[in-house]
């Protein structure tokens, strides 16, 4: 049987939002060099989540991010600069770290 290689996922800069039910954004740390983004939501409730440029905005159509998880994304050289959350209830902290890895 063959061993499965194991990658980690090197951190280079974390920011944070505290998302309500109001879509809030934030520049990701990188500034969209970075293929990798760990997200984790720290909070009770889902938070949906959107990536793109400094206009984007997430609606209850975005992907969600269930409470207590944490999932990486390959943001590849998509142009991602900003991501923004939104909840439908009360607020929810979520962190997102760009890197490199899984």
């Amino acid at each position: 049987m063959a061993q499965e290689s194991v990658r980690t996922f090197t951190p280079r800069g974390s920011v944070g939002i505290a998302a309500g039910p109001v879509s809030d954004r934030v520049v990701l740390p990188g500034n969209g060099k970075d293929q990798h983004l760990r997200v984790c939501n720290s909070g009770n409730v889902a938070v949906w989540i959107e990536f793109g440029g400094e206009s984007v905005a997430a609606t209850m159509n975005s992907m969600p991010i269930l409470p207590g998880t944490a999932e990486i994304f390959d943001i590849g050289d998509k142009g991602v600069t900003y991501v923004a959350a939104i909840t439908d209830t009360e607020n929810a902290r979520i962190g997102f770290t760009s890197g490199e890895g899984t």
